[in-house]
């Protein structure tokens, strides 16, 4: 699949780069593929059969906090979608695909309410917001 071939990419070329329209496309491109890679990111080792599942959670859960170090430093909406997504699909793939402790549902869990109160509090970021509540419907 080519991305810059996409609707979305195609809406962004509808407008002047220096309108509030190109940056309304820019930014809603920019956190549909945001949350689509972070999805991906955690399947793609959780899935890795070549791991022990004790390897895989270490290695899933290293690479979420780094997300979350990135949020941290650049208060970047993008790596919010991204945490928040891949919490997520790990909680909901440990909760239902692994064999993953208590333990390890109930601290991946708290990170995923943590990043969905981040995404919540993103202030006037519209975008954001239209974005969250059509993708996070319970947001």
């Amino acid at each position: 699949m080519n991305w810059y071939a996409t609707g979305g990419q195609a809406s962004e070329q509808l407008f002047a780069k220096n309108t509030p329209e190109f940056l309304y496309w820019v930014r809603k491109n920019l956190y549909e593929l945001a949350d689509f890679a972070a999805d991906k990111l955690s399947q793609s080792e959780f899935f890795d059969q070549s791991l022990p599942m004790e390897e895989r959670l270490r290695r899933l859960e290293l690479c979420g906090d780094q997300l979350t170090q990135e949020r941290n430093q650049t208060n970047h909406a993008m790596f919010a979608i991204m945490e928040y997504r891949f919490f997520g699909r790990l909680y909901n793939d440990i909760r239902f695909r692994g064999d993953g402790t208590a333990e390890d549902l109930e601290r991946i869990h708290g990170k995923t309410r943590r990043e969905n109160a981040e995404i919540e509090c993103a202030g006037n970021d519209t975008t954001l917001a239209e974005f969250a509540n059509e993708r996070y419907l319970y947001l």
